[in-house]
């Protein structure tokens, strides 16, 4: 394999781009060389959709709650599904996307434990799978419907929504201790990093304690450090048309870096990986990871901005019947933690098929934290 001494860092991270013409040694054949960056988001994060909603018995209530029990069905799911379609290949054995959903619905005027339906107390509004199927979406999205749709009261209370979904709030972010031994068996059954989505299903005049512009319900960013990451409150009163959708869209730009990179007789290609991994003392071996004297300014800033202790790792390329596994076998059934250029056809990346990595590399059982890479690789000239 060549020594890949010169490298320009293209930073291709967004879509396809060019790459450097550079040589070797003088004894070497001439080869272009070019990397691209990348990242992994977490995969796994527990994602909590905080539904509070009108529980008055009354048809205005019921009509709103049917509302949004359906509106749940027909679009929580599928808008999530939508926005990164174009970045979802056929699921690879190798590496699981781990679906790890919540649902906690609070009635807006109950009191106590009697306005919370959560996972806690009824397992139909968890969903924890491996892979996302179509069937499991379906029962958990009726189970929710369900849900919304049983939180009348029969004996209404102070109606606050307001103050109760900025109360949850605080509560899952762990900055307000638990009220009740039901808002205790929540936070337990959950991890201190979450995603929190709060759904705000009123129409009713608020009679929170407090002014409305007193509730701000920030979104929060800062969830690098393991906190909560609470999204932006949606309304139902502002958009019931587009209550549940989806406030992100991925960037599924197929990254080609000007074509295949060099394979040697085995298929091992002439790349070396780089990663930058968050609250880390050393390069795992058990992961396929190896110290490396490579630098890397773009990891390296990358990391410097999420956390405070951090490693760059080289991540090492299998070989052997791990090699063989990763690059013929969708099941990779002999694989171990590493990288491969696989030939799978339904993992290959090209600029008109998009997969979760460039040049149709492929690193089974990497672990669902959040990681950037760098890739350098050698091309022919």
């Amino acid at each position: 394999m060549r020594a890949l001494t010169v490298l320009s860092a293209l930073s291709l991270l967004a879509g396809c781009g060019g790459d450097s013409a550079s040589g070797d040694a003088e004894d070497a054949d001439p080869v272009r060389q070019g990397s691209v960056e990348f990242y992994q988001p977490a995969r796994g994060v527990p994602q909590v959709a905080l539904i509070v909603v009108d529980d008055s018995p009354d048809q205005e209530g019921r009509d709103l709650r049917a509302s949004v029990a359906g509106a749940f069905v027909e679009s929580y799911d599928s808008s999530r599904v939508n926005a990164v379609e174009s970045c979802t290949p056929p699921a690879d054995p190798a590496r699981p996307s781990l679906v790890r959903r919540f649902a906690i619905v609070v009635g807006a005027s109950g009191v106590g434990e009697a306005g919370v339906h959560s996972f806690a107390d009824d397992d139909e509004l968890s969903w924890i799978a491996d892979e996302r199927s179509d069937a499991d979406a379906s029962r958990w999205s009726n189970a929710v419907a369900a849900a919304i749709e049983g939180t009348e009261t029969t004996q209404p209370d102070v109606y606050q929504p307001l103050a109760l979904a900025e109360h949850w709030v605080r509560l899952l972010a762990r900055e307000t201790e638990p009220r009740t031994e039901r808002e205790r068996a929540v936070l337990e059954a959950l991890p201190a990093r979450v995603d929190v989505e709060p759904f705000l299903a009123s129409t009713r005049e608020d009679q929170s304690p407090l002014p409305a512009a007193d509730y701000r319900l920030d979104s929060s960013e800062s969830c690098s450090g393991g906190g909560a990451c609470v999204a932006e409150p949606q309304s139902y009163a502002q958009d019931p048309r587009h209550f549940f959708d989806a406030g992100f869209f991925q960037d599924c730009s197929a990254r080609c870096g000007g074509g295949q990179p060099l394979k040697d007789d085995t298929g091992a290609v002439e790349c070396r990986v780089l990663l930058a991994a968050l609250h880390v003392q050393e390069c795992d071996e058990s992961l396929g990871w190896q110290e490396t004297s490579l630098r890397s300014d773009a990891l390296e800033q990358w990391a410097e901005g999420a956390a405070t202790d951090f490693r760059i790792c080289e991540v090492a390329q299998l070989e052997g019947a791990a090699l063989r596994s990763c690059q013929n076998e969708l099941s990779c059934a002999d694989c171990t933690p590493g990288f491969c250029s696989t030939s799978v056809p339904e993992l290959v990346s090209d600029c008109a098929h998009i997969a979760p990595f460039p040049w149709s590399l492929r690193f089974p059982q990497l672990p669902p934290t959040p990681l950037m890479f760098e890739v350098r690789c050698n091309f022919e000239p």
